[in-house]
Formats: C-alpha cells, structure tokens, sequence
C-alpha cells in the first residue's frame, strides 16, 4: 500500500556477501533484513529486502508475496536516493531519487542536478534474475555506473531504497530502507579456463547464433567463430538458430573453421537446431513434431565407456508460455519413454542424458519444474509425472558462470530493451554424470590477460552472437562405494587437516573444494592415505571440501 512520505529510515549495512547471480537466492539464507512488510497487504505483495555488495556491484534481494514476471507484470518501481539528499533528484516518495526505475517499463529516470535523462539496463548495468515468474528476485548494479555518461549514480557510501507499485504494495511500508556501502573485501572467485584441460573428460556445449552467423564468411566473424571454437574445442555441441543451411553445410563450415578438430558427424531434424559431435551418431529422433527438440545417441565410448542421448532445444520465446510447456511435457515424456519399454526409444539403464540449447525459460516458472523434476502439466497428452534421472531424481542444471566472475547470463544484448538473461542451459542426469568444470564464454567481461592466454578477444563472442557459448566438461562419477566421513580439524599452525576413515573398496581418494555456492569444485589432490593438510583459508574466506573413494 502507499505509506505516509517522511517517516523514519531503516538502516543497515551492505556488507560484503559472495551473491552468485544466476537466480537463485540460497546463499542470502541467514543474512539481516534491510526492512519488511506484512504480507497480504498490496499487489504484488512485497515482504522483504535485503541488500549486500562486492567488488564491483550492489546486489537488492527482493521477497514478495506474489509470484509474478519482473519485467512484465505491475508497474513495480525501485526508487534509489543515491546520496540521501532530499533536495536532489526527482522527488518520488520523499526521497530525491537519482534513479526511479519501472520494472516492466524496462526503463528509468535518473537525475543529475536539473538534468533528467531517460536510461535503460545497459546504461545501469542492471541485472534482474530469474527471467522467469518468481516470488524471489535478485537485482544488481555496477557501482561504477554513469548513466547519463558522466555521473555516477552510486556518488556516496550511502542510498536510500523504496520499492513500490503505484496503488499497490510499498516496501518499506513508510519512509525507506538505508543502505551504507562499506569498505570489505572477498576472497576471489576461480577462474575456470575454457582450454581443455586434457583430463579425458567429455566437453559438452551449446550455442545460440543468432541466425546462422556461424556462416558469415566476413573476416571478423569468421576470426570470432574460429578463436572460440579453438578454445572451446567441444566434443558435444548443440548450435541453436541455424535456418537456413544443413547439417552437411554446418559440417564444412566447421572443418573450414577449426579443421585441427574434425572429423565431425551432425544431424538437422528440426527447423533450426543442429547437433554436431566428433564421434559417431548411432541414432536420432525428432522429439515432438512441429517443435525444436532432436536427440541423439552418440556413442562417446572412447570417454564414458558408454553412449550419450544428448538433446538439442529451442523452446518457444517470449509469451508463447502455452506452447513452451507443451515443450517441456513432451521432453519428459520423451524422457520418460528412453527409461522405460515400449516407446519409440529405449535406452540401456543408466545411459548418460544431457538436455542442451536455449530454452528461453521467461515466462512462467513451472517450465522451468517441468523440466528439472518431471512435473507434466497436460499429463492427458503426456502421460504421467516422471522425474528424469535414472535414480527417481531431478535433472540438475549445471548453471555455469563467467570466469572469475558471479554472472550466469547467457543472453546480453545491450540493444534490446530486457535485461541480461540465463537463457541457455545444460541439464543432466547426475546420478551417471558427474560435473568438472563449466564455464560461459562471455570474452567482453574478461580480463586482458584471460583473453591474450585462452586466444581470444574481447569482442568475439558478441560479434558472433547476442548468446554466449556455455559447456560443461563431464565424466562418469567414481564406484559406487560409501562417502568417507569426512572431519575437519585446524591445527596448531593455521593449517587444516582432513581426516576420513578407509572406506572399503577405495583404492585412492579425491579432494576437493570451492570458494562460492554455485562455483565448480576444483581438485586440490589425490592420496591413498586417509588425510590432506592444507592452508586454512584467510580472513572472511570461506571454502567447502568434499572427498571421493575412488577405486
């Protein structure tokens, strides 16, 4: 509801909190509240804020009531008074707001002295996650932001928030929410390399680009397409977007790009996605008619030890939500019919399955269920509920990351009026995969040395497409022998020591650890012993270790 103007401030600091961008909230469990409202109050219903910062952004986390699509629904408005001035800014809920910004408007106003000036995400740096309907969304922004080119919208240590809607909800209820920008530090996230590390692992991966691109033969895109194939050199890959040419066209353009790759196989079945492999493709199928779903068994012996029922997607974008879930009742039917006999397709228990491609999950969030859990919606058409993986399970998504950085966008387009989305994905069945490495290829947001040691450069991946590559580095997980119970004691020296009993069966043990919810887990080592010393983590770094009994 509208509350009263100038009332009291809720104060807070933004302390510093590793926030892993990719539409999930699980590591803001536990941190405090800026300000909360009681529910069922307003439309959207607004419950809680909370806010916290790193090394280059200020993320809001907001809570609500009401599940609904950011960027559509309600005319939601984030209100920020970025150097606590009343008598600056644009007067909106007594605050002088340097920046008022409609959710489904997709733009802002930011004032700089009389200077009011129209903005959009790109000007702000402005994040929103999920893309899809929730209740809980993450918002960032670049702390070094000049939207109008010149001035910064974050000028001072301190800002004042109010989210409203106009003739709805308002959070804080009266006067707004403070937050003060203090001085912190993190410890660094990994930087996954795309190189292949040539550990023997399958790489797989998807990319968008954005129709046919791939096959422009100007220099410029040829160079992009070829240095990041080169880095990549992918095993498993869907391309998403082709038209207009074939799977034996998409063939040569990538022995012309990147011959040191070939041989390839590839198979078009659908309108526009091509699955191109370096090993053999035993069969296809094309998964519902009329829609951009193929699968594939490809016959990865040589890594896995087994085949792969790889499938590329391309669901329907945008408000087609009715025919997007048709899209993913049909992919767990198809699912469903590989793992059980009688259907069109019967797989080996426990092959390998991976679900590839862009999935444009922006609309409704039980696409998104659907497709992790096997939660069919028109179960008349599709059959029963099936949960994918061959343990009873969902499927996991990978949710890979740029380097070194807690981004997960794979779509950027800083022409399109929507902010940066986690359109593309790999899902797969983790009970018989086990995950390495995963990474996005988004060279504009990489260091000048990641770019001169991986080959790259900066403009690449948007010269090539407005999506970014994303892969995933795969093998078959350890036996199936017990979990080590694992104890954790720090000694004397500062060091950390890890201690487990034998487990019966295990030949050697793998360590491992990461710094951040959401970032791969690295390998620190393997030992036949039932031990590892290693160095504490510094300061407020916080790490998670795991180990395998491997035999």
């Amino acid at each position: 509801m509208a509350g009263a103007l100038l009332l009291p401030l809720r104060a807070a600091r933004a302390d510093w909190l590793r926030t892993i961008h990719d539409g999930f909230t699980s590591e803001w469990t536990g941190w405090p509240e800026l300000c909360a409202d009681p529910a069922g109050d307003g439309t959207p219903d607004l419950l809680g804020l909370q806010a916290a910062r790193d090394e280059s952004s200020i993320s809001l986390r907001l809570l609500c009531g009401t599940e609904f699509l950011l960027q559509e629904d309600y005319a939601l408005k984030m209100v920020l008074d970025t150097d606590c001035n009343p008598a600056t800014g644009t007067p909106t809920e007594g605050l002088g707001a340097e920046l008022v910004w409609t959710f489904n408007s997709k733009s802002g106003v930011f004032r700089s002295g009389a200077t009011s000036t129209t903005v959009h995400h790109d000007d702000l740096a402005l994040r929103a996650l999920p893309a899809w309907s929730q209740s809980d969304f993450e918002i960032r922004l670049d702390l070094d932001a000049r939207p109008d080119g010149s001035h910064l919208l974050f000028p001072t240590d301190s800002l004042r928030v109010v989210f409203y809607t106009p003739g709805g909800d308002r959070l804080p209820g009266t006067g707004s929410a403070t937050v003060r920008l203090g001085a912190g530090s993190l410890p660094a996230l990994p930087v996954i390399s795309p190189l292949r590390p040539g550990d023997g692992s399958l790489r797989i991966a998807a990319w968008n680009v954005l129709f046919g691109n791939i096959f422009n033969t100007a220099a410029a895109t040829t160079a992009a397409y070829d240095r990041i194939l080169t880095a990549l050199a992918p095993d498993v890959i869907s391309f998403e977007e082709i038209w207009d040419q074939s799977a034996a066209q998409l063939q040569t353009r990538l022995g012309q790009l990147v011959p040191e790759l070939g041989p390839w196989t590839a198979i078009k079945l659908d309108s526009g996605n091509i699955i191109a492999a370096r090993y053999p493709i035993r069969q296809s199928w094309l998964v519902q008619s009329g829609y951009r779903e193929t699968a594939a068994l490809i016959d990865v012996s040589a890594v896995l030890g087994d085949s792969l029922l790889f499938i590329a997607n391309h669901l329907r974008c945008c408000s087609a939500d009715a025919q997007r879930q048709d899209e993913a009742d049909g992919l767990i039917q198809f699912l469903h019919n590989a793992r059980n006999p009688g259907g069109a397709i019967t797989l080996r228990a426990g092959t390998p399955m991976v679900l590839a491609g862009d999935f444009n999950l922006v609309g409704e969030r039980q696409q998104y269920v659907t497709l992790t859990t096997g939660d069919i919606v028109d179960n008349a058409t599709y059959g029963p509920d099936s949960p994918p993986d061959w343990d009873g399970s969902a499927l996991a998504d990978l949710t890979p990351l740029f380097p070194g950085l807690p981004e997960s966008a794979t779509w950027w387009d800083n022409g399109s009026t929507y902010s940066p989305g986690r359109l593309d994905q790999l899902f797969y069945t983790d009970s018989v995969l086990e995950n390495l490495r995963a990474g996005v290829v988004a060279t504009p947001f990489l260091s000048g040395e990641q770019l001169g040691a991986w080959g790259l450069q900066a403009g690449d991946a948007w010269t090539a497409s407005d999506h970014f590559a994303v892969w995933g580095d795969f093998r078959l997980p350890p036996a199936n022998l017990e979990t080590p119970d694992l104890g954790i004691e720090r000694q004397g020296d500062g060091t950390l020591r890890l201690s487990w009993a034998a487990v019966p069966g295990a030949a050697s043990y793998r360590v491992e650890q990461r710094g951040a919810l959401g970032a791969a887990w690295t390998l620190v080592g393997n030992t036949g012993g039932l031990e590892w010393l290693l160095a504490a983590p510094a300061g407020a770094d916080q790490r998670l270790y795991r180990v395998s009994a491997l035999n």
